[in-house]
């Protein structure tokens, strides 16, 4: 995996993606 996420904001994995995981 990335360490950037597809959240619409270019935010870190960590900040994006940790909420749904």
């Amino acid at each position: 995996m990335s360490d950037s996420c597809p959240c619409g904001s270019g935010k870190p994995y960590q900040q994006c993606c940790s909420p749904f995981h």
